[in-house]
C-alpha cells in the first residue's frame, strides 16, 4: 500500500542525523542559549512561512485547492478526536496540580506539522503533498493557538478564546499563498519568488538541527521529570494515525496519497510549541518540555512503525 516506505524510512534517518548533530552541536556550545532562540524565531518567522507561501501555488491548482475541502474536513476531525482524548486522559492520570494536567493534555493533543510534519511530507509526497499540508497546518496552527492558550491557563474560573493568536506568520503566509492559487497566479521563474522558493527548501534542515539543539540544551533528564509523560506517547504517536486510517480510509472518505498524508500528520510528535503555550499560561513548562523531548525522540521510530501497521489493518 505504501510505495514511498524506503522514502519515508530515508528521511527518517536524515532527520534522526540532523538531530544528533543539533544535540551534538549544543553540548560542544557552539551555539548559545540565545542563538537557539534566535533559530526558532528565524524558522518559525521566516523559513517555515517561506515554505508555506511557495509550496501551495508551487505544488497544485485552484481545482486541486478547491477539491481540499474533504481532507480538510478529516483534519478537523482528527484534531478534535486528539483534544478531546488529551482532556479525558490527563482526568484519568489524576494529576495533582491543574498545570500539569493541563499540560499533559496538551502533549497529547498537539503534532508538530510544522517543523516535522510539512517537511516529511514534501518529501515523501512532492507531487501530491503541497495543498493537504498547508490545510492540515493550517487547522493545526488555528486550534493550537487558540484552543491551546485556554486549555493550557491552570487558573480557575470562566477563559476566553484569544483570536487575534491566529495573525502570525505561518497562518498569513498560508492565506497568501491559498490567495495567489486561486487568483492562479504563477510567480516561478521570478528571481524573488524561486529565491523563496530556497529558502523554505532549508526548512527540514534547519528544522530538524534545532530539534537537537533544544534536546541538548534541556537534556534527557527534563524527560524523567513525572513518568507518566510517557502514556501521551501511545497516543501521540500510534493510536491517532491508526485510528485516522481506519475512521477515514475504512470508510473510503480518503483514500491514496492523501489519506497517507493524513495519517503521517497524526503520527507527528508533540509540537515545540506547547512550551510557549505553558510561558503564556504561567503552566508547567518543565512537564511541557518532557512530552515533547519523548515524543520527538520517538517518533523517530513509530512514524515507520505506523505505516508498517496501517499496510496490515
Amino acid at each position: 500500500m505504501f510505495d514511498q516506505m524506503p522514502v519515508l524510512i530515508s528521511q527518517m534517518k536524515m532527520f534522526g542525523s540532523l538531530i544528533l548533530i543539533g544535540f551534538a552541536a549544543q553540548k560542544m556550545k557552539l551555539l548559545s542559549e540565545e542563538n537557539i532562540n534566535n533559530l526558532s524565531a528565524l524558522l518559525s518567522k521566516f523559513i517555515i512561512p517561506c515554505m508555506l507561501v511557495t509550496m501551495i501555488p508551487n505544488g497544485g491548482t485552484r481545482a486541486e485547492l478547491l477539491c481540499g475541502w474533504k481532507f480538510l474536513l478529516c483534519a478537523i476531525g482528527i484534531e478534535f478526536i486528539m483534544l478531546v482524548s488529551g482532556i479525558i486522559t490527563a482526568k484519568m492520570l489524576r494529576f495533582e496540580s491543574a498545570a500539569r494536567r493541563n499540560m499533559h493534555a496538551i502533549a497529547v493533543s498537539f503534532g508538530n506539522g510544522g517543523f516535522i510534519g510539512v517537511p516529511l511530507i514534501t518529501a515523501v509526497f512532492p507531487e501530491t503533498g503541497a495543498i493537504p499540508g498547508a490545510l492540515f497546518l493550517l487547522v493545526e496552527a488555528i486550534v493550537c493557538w487558540t484552543v491551546g492558550p485556554v486549555l493550557a491557563d491552570p487558573s480557575p474560573g470562566k477563559k476566553k478564546i484569544d483570536f487575534k493568536k491566529l495573525v502570525s506568520p505561518l497562518t498569513i503566509s498560508i492565506a497568501i499563498g491559498a490567495v495567489l492559487i486561486l487568483l492562479n497566479v504563477n510567480l516561478k521563474g521570478y528571481i524573488f519568488w524561486d529565491t523563496l522558493t530556497s529558502v523554505g527548501g532549508t526548512t527540514k534542515y534547519f528544522a530538524s538541527i534545532y530539534v537537537g539543539l533544544n534536546i541538548g540544551r534541556h537534556g534527557f533528564k527534563k524527560i524523567l521529570i513525572d513518568k507518566r509523560v510517557f502514556a501521551s506517547t501511545p497516543f501521540k504517536l500510534v493510536i491517532f494515525p491508526v485510528v485516522a486510517f481506519l475512521l477515514f480510509g475504512k470508510t473510503g472518505i480518503l483514500t491514496g496519497d492523501i489519506l497517507l498524508i493524513l495519517v503521517l500528520f497524526a503520527a507527528t510528535p508533540t509540537g515545540m510549541g506547547i512550551s510557549i503555550l505553558a510561558d503564556m499560561a504561567g503552566s508547567d513548562t518543565e512537564y511541557a518540555t518532557a512530552g515533547t523531548l519523548v515524543n520527538t525522540i520517538l517518533c523517530l521510530v513509530t512514524i515507520p512503525l505506523v505505516m508498517q501497521i496501517i499496510a496490515y489493518i
